[in-house]
């Protein structure tokens, strides 16, 4: 059987991405660490209003270490385990960074960094992307599909 190929017409990976755009109100400037985005609120929120927004999209309260400027303007994220793109969100003068796991210095590293830090759940994080980049996928070429939920608490 031949290996399985992407069709020749690829759905962009910033669509994918959208819902997390829309859903949190940023207006994407960039592509952050060459796998997330980043860019600036539409209406600037407290760090704790950005977190309560991540908590009501995915209706799980997100680990949060809120050392960042206040209002928040800047966010960048990375979806999954990108924890470790806390100092590069910090460097390249975001207010704010989500991503689906911490790493272990990140409790310090916010602290020190002056930024706000959230973690939301690698599951959590990463199913947004997958329904949107299925919903692509269906659209595009005109078949159903269906995503099946299996919750993970990581």
């Amino acid at each position: 059987m031949p290996p399985f190929t992407w069709p020749s017409t690829p759905i962009p990976r910033s669509e994918t991405r959208c819902c997390w755009r829309v859903e949190l109100g940023i207006e994407p400037e960039r592509t952050f660490e060459e796998v997330g985005t980043g860019g600036r609120l539409t209406e600037p929120v407290s760090g704790e209003e950005f977190a309560a927004r991540v908590e009501q999209k995915l209706g799980r309260k997100p680990l949060a270490f809120l050392y960042g400027p206040e209002p928040v303007r800047t966010a960048a994220i990375v979806t999954g385990g990108g924890g470790s793109s806390l100092p590069a969100a910090a460097r390249e003068g975001y207010d704010l960074f989500l991503t689906g796991e911490p790493k272990e210095p990140s409790l310090h590293a916010a602290r020190e960094l002056g930024i706000h830090f959230l973690a939301a759940g690698h599951y959590a994080t990463e199913r947004l992307g997958i329904q949107a980049l299925a919903a692509k996928i269906g659209e595009r070429f005109g078949v159903d599909w269906e995503f099946v939920e299996l919750p993970n608490p990581v």
